[in-house]
């Protein structure tokens, strides 16, 4: 299998020390409001010079009206980021320090000089903690004004656009994640309007969220592609919506006369397809249609729709006729489970293919068009109520995966196009796979979960109790009480008899514990707390505050897609607060949560047929394992994790026994285990010797486990094995056992 290429190729990246310099102090600005404000001593203000003046203007080109060179001659390219650093104020410069570097080379890898650029950001000071939400909004006005004023006189033929802000300064409501690597003409008033733009992530972000960096060389370069003119003319794609039954027949039979190369793409699920396109070429696509947005039936004859399904399935069918395909496992798997239409000869899949060139990257057909593609975004459109637009969408699709896998064909080493096509190869058996299913043993699986909830119940109470929340506050009071109070929360208040949708199930549940003569049980207690949703959940703002403001325990965080750090209750949290500061309050909270997961694993059902299915990805991981996950049918989970039977906890724990067992072998087949030992260990040790490091796959080679070294170590200090022979260091290390507590932690 050939190495993989760098996911950046960006080694060469280093950053320079920043040099200071002198600040100069801000005087009022002809933009600002009536009232003058104090200046600033600290900053440098750029509105009060001429813009022939400003220090990041370049000696080769002066915008200076009257002294352009020719435009159309040119890259002319704006870069516009959310708001200056703490190294801008220091030089007086946009994108300075590391993060400036980082730009300057990746501009450099890209064939342009960061002088030959137009630089600039939305405000021009240095917001309160450097967070652009928490800029002086004054700042951002004054700022938009001289930005508009800039780019007016430099017009640039196009603008990158780093940062949410940014974006969202030229487009409305528009998602970075989605918007990135996509070109488009702003309509929205500002400082962008009427100007070619396309967006990505600001460099510093690059920093806290490293996978972003090559996604901003990309966009670099696409910057650079389309940097000479002003003007943008996306691909040009017949996108077919509006044809009768006998058009639509007529395609289908043309294909199937004069094979070709054709992509698919279907929308819906089981059973519930509402439409399929096929594109013969990346510039051409039509639509079958089904069903209408309301659901019903599309077409009103049903000769003709016989028709289009005979000769839809013969397409699919015929070997002669190769097929494209984005993520081909889900589709074939929705067509032939629901509708017996079987997609033979399955040669491309865009998803398997752009792995083999950048396996860390995303796989979504989104995202692939944003890389190989000059298509503007336009997978929100999958949301529209409109049918024209949901149906151009869905051409749009299958016409774009065609354009994707043309573009990748000639870019894969040879190595690497062999190991694709063995991928491509592989679909056959693993939706074989998800089609046959496995046997479940749905009963047993039911007593278990039962087993579970009673133990989450038991402990829930016991945390409502610590905490004085849910049935705990009414200590005392009769039962009526109690149950006007259910009434009160799960029924309509016109009729507290009548249960609202959301309690159907569980009101008579609820009604039948407290109308018993019997004591009620923890179990009771945690279950009607739980159902009223008054108990203290671990996975609210509430127990947030009692934790960290009630009961004082150390805060923990972590940090949101913004990069801010937010407060934390998750497992990781949770074990630090233990380790740091025992209590009782959070140990329920832990073995509350270790429950919830199984509970939760426990819920999925077995299809009709009884059988589990799932859905498999061949390349679901960077390294190229596979992954499981839910099947369209709505049963399965990863398979790869199902608990095994586990000693540790006592006998009636509910942990104690797995999940294996509940899977079942079919009528004359056995189920085994087989595993690769010490997979994972080998692959780390050939990745590091990769890099230089022999040393772990060495010991591997040798027999000698990386958890035993350090086990070791542990006991007779860090350099009890330096400078041993692997011989010697492998005899001594016979005194760790498997069985060893310390060894175990040292694997984990």
């Amino acid at each position: 299998m050939a190495k993989k290429k760098s996911m950046s190729g960006l080694e060469d990246l280093l950053p320079e020390p920043v040099t200071a310099a002198p600040r100069a102090p801000r005087a009022a600005s002809s933009s600002s409001s009536s009232t003058p404000r104090a200046p600033r001593p600290d900053a440098i203000d750029p509105f009060t010079l001429p813009v022939s003046s400003f220090t990041f203007r370049t000696t080769s080109i002066h915008v200076i009206p009257g002294e352009f060179p020719t435009l159309t001659q040119l890259q002319r390219i704006a870069v516009i980021g959310e708001n200056p650093s703490r190294d801008d104020e220091l030089t007086g410069k946009p994108f300075s320090g590391i993060t400036g570097q980082t730009l300057t080379n990746l501009l450099a890898k890209a064939g342009v000089l960061r002088a030959a650029c137009f630089l600039s950001n939305i405000t021009q000071r240095f917001p309160f903690k450097g967070d652009f939400t928490e800029a002086d909004p004054l700042d951002v006005d004054e700022g938009i004004t001289a930005l508009t004023r800039d780019l007016q006189t430099f017009q640039p033929n196009i603008c990158l656009l780093l940062g949410r802000a940014t974006l969202n300064l030229a487009k409305d409501n528009a998602p970075l994640d989605a918007w990135r690597g996509s070109y488009f003409i702003s309509t929205k008033p500002g400082p962008f309007y009427g100007r070619k733009c396309i967006a990505s992530y600001e460099p510093k972000r690059c920093f806290k969220n490293y996978e972003w960096l090559p996604l901003l060389m990309f966009d670099i370069k696409k910057c650079v592609a389309e940097s000479t003119s002003p003007t943008f003319t996306p691909p040009a794609r017949d996108l077919i919506i509006h044809e009768d039954s006998f058009t639509i027949c007529q395609r289908l039979q043309r294909i199937l006369d004069n094979p070709t190369s054709i992509s698919i793409d279907i929308e819906g699920g089981i059973n519930s397809m509402s439409c399929i396109s096929i594109a013969p070429s990346p510039s051409e696509s039509f639509i079958i249609p089904f069903t209408t947005a309301n659901g019903d039936n599309y077409w009103d004859s049903f000769d003709d729709e016989l028709r289009i399904w005979t000769l839809l399935a013969e397409v699919l069918a015929s070997p002669a006729i190769p097929k494209i395909l984005q993520n081909a496992l889900y589709d074939r798997f929705v067509l032939q489970y629901s509708y017996s239409l079987c997609v033979c000869n399955n040669t491309e899949d865009t998803m398997l293919k752009s792995w083999e060139l950048y396996c860390e990257l995303d796989k979504g057909l989104g995202f692939l068009c944003s890389l190989y593609t000059r298509e503007p975004y336009y997978k929100g459109d999958r949301k529209s109520d409109d049918r024209e637009t949901f149906w151009r969408y869905c051409c749009r699709d299958s016409a774009v995966t065609y354009e994707i896998s043309n573009t990748l064909a000639p870019l894969l080493p040879p190595a690497s196009l062999t190991h694709y096509q063995f991928n491509v190869e592989l679909l056959n058996a693993l939706l074989y796979m998800e089609l046959r299913g496995i046997p479940y043993d749905s009963t047993k699986a039911a007593e278990r979960l039962t087993y579970v909830n009673s133990w989450i119940y038991r402990l829930q109470s016991q945390l409502d109790s610590l905490a004085n929340v849910g049935l705990t506050t009414f200590a005392g009071q009769p039962r009526d009480s109690v149950l006007a109070a259910v009434k009160e929360t799960m029924c309509f208040k016109r009729d507290t008899s009548q249960p609202k949708k959301a309690y159907e199930k569980s009101y008579p549940l609820v009604t039948a514990i407290l109308t018993k003569p019997d004591a009620l049980t923890p179990e009771d207690l945690g279950f009607i707390s739980m159902v009223c949703k008054w108990s203290m959940n671990i996975k609210s703002p509430k127990f947030k505050t009692y934790l960290y403001e009630t009961l004082g325990l150390p805060p923990q965080y972590k940090e949101d897609e913004e990069g801010k750090k937010v407060l934390t209750t998750d497992g990781k949290a949770l074990l630090k607060i233990q380790k740091a500061r025992p209590h009782a309050a959070v140990e329920l909270a832990i073995q509350i949560s270790e429950l919830r997961t199984r509970s939760q694993m426990l819920h999925i059902s077995a299809d009709n047929d009884g059988r589990i299915r799932c859905g498999y990805n061949i390349v679901g991981a960077s390294t190229g394992r596979i992954t499981c996950y839910t099947s369209p049918t709505g049963s399965g989970y990863n398979l790869q994790t199902i608990p095994d039977d586990y000693e540790a906890y006592a006998t009636d724990h509910p942990l104690r026994h797995g999940m294996r067992d509940l899977f079942l072998a079919d009528p004359g087949y056995h189920m085994f285990q087989c595993d690769l030992k010490g997979s994972d260990g080998w692959t780390i040790g050939a990745n590091l010797a990769s890099l230089g490091d022999p040393n772990m796959l060495d010991d591997l080679r040798t027999g000698i486990k990386p958890a035993s070294r350090i086990c070791y170590m542990l006991r007779h200090g860090n350099g009890s094995l330096i400078r041993k022979p692997r011989d010697e260091v492998k005899e001594l290390l016979k005194e760790v056992k498997k069985s060893d507590w310390d060894y175990f932690a040292c694997k984990v």
